[in-house]
């Protein structure tokens, strides 16, 4: 999945040769300000724009699903109202928990919720955490269960965006974070300091990918039922994809 679709540049018809080419989900920005949108670290949300309303357009003719993850809050209503199908955020949480930039409000969940739309939750610490430090398995599981009671038990599901291994014989200082076109250029990746983002920082119980299974155990010893799990962890993002893709 692209994390932003800005490759297309102005021309739509190149949406086409991303679906020839097995494309099947976008981002319509990534964290900063594109020709399509802005993004959810821009000084002022405007929104999607007049050309992103054209290409949200054109994604839903290819039957490519539009992902707001990145996106400003405003740009994730408009791209609601903009498209015919329903849209998703494949990879956020819950702001009213951790109040991050990159969490979406609860309106936001709740109209994803009722066009029949897909939220899934992160478990990215500076994301998850108020200060991006001690975000725990049961953590994630709070933004979970605070997202499927604004946005209905059906649209929400996991989507870790994290938990890679590496990081683990790896150090990394914020500075190697910034990524810019040439040294001494703009960062297009639009992390500030007080956006807690650590790379150094993983969420415990689930530091590496032989952990997962504990996310599915600590949903059931924490009283969920049964039919609620198996759709957190991958069911209700199947019925999701088959109904936008199809």
């Amino acid at each position: 999945m692209p994390e932003s679709i800005d490759p297309i540049g102005d021309d739509l018809d190149r949406v086409d040769a991303l679906w020839q080419r097995g494309v099947r989900i976008v981002q319509v920005t990534y964290n900063l300000r594109n020709l399509y949108g802005d993004g959810c670290l821009e000084r002022r949300d405007g929104g999607l724009s007049r050309f992103g309303g054209e290409l949200v357009e054109r994604l839903n003719r290819s039957r490519i699903v539009v992902d707001v993850s990145h996106s400003s809050d405003q740009t994730g209503y408009d791209a609601i109202e903009a498209s015919d199908r329903p849209i998703a955020i494949t990879h956020a949480a819950a702001r009213a928990i951790s109040g991050h930039p990159r969490a979406k409000p609860d309106a936001l969940l709740r109209r994803v919720g009722e066009t029949g739309g897909f939220v899934g939750v992160v478990a990215v610490p500076a994301i998850i955490s108020r200060d991006g430090r001690g975000a725990t398995i049961d953590l994630m599981i709070d933004h979970l269960l605070h997202v499927m009671n604004v946005a209905g038990a059906a649209a929400v599901g996991v989507g870790t965006d994290w938990g890679k291994p590496y990081y683990q014989v790896m150090r990394w200082e914020y500075a190697t974070v910034a990524e810019a076109v040439q040294r001494g250029g703009f960062d297009w990746v639009g992390w500030l300091p007080e956006h807690h983002f650590d790379p150094n920082e993983q969420c415990e119980g689930l530091e590496t990918w032989d952990r997962w299974p504990h996310l599915t155990a600590r949903m059931l010893e924490r009283g969920m039922d049964e039919r609620s799990v198996i759709g957190l962890i991958g069911g209700n993002f199947l019925r999701f994809w088959r109904d936008t893709t199809a």
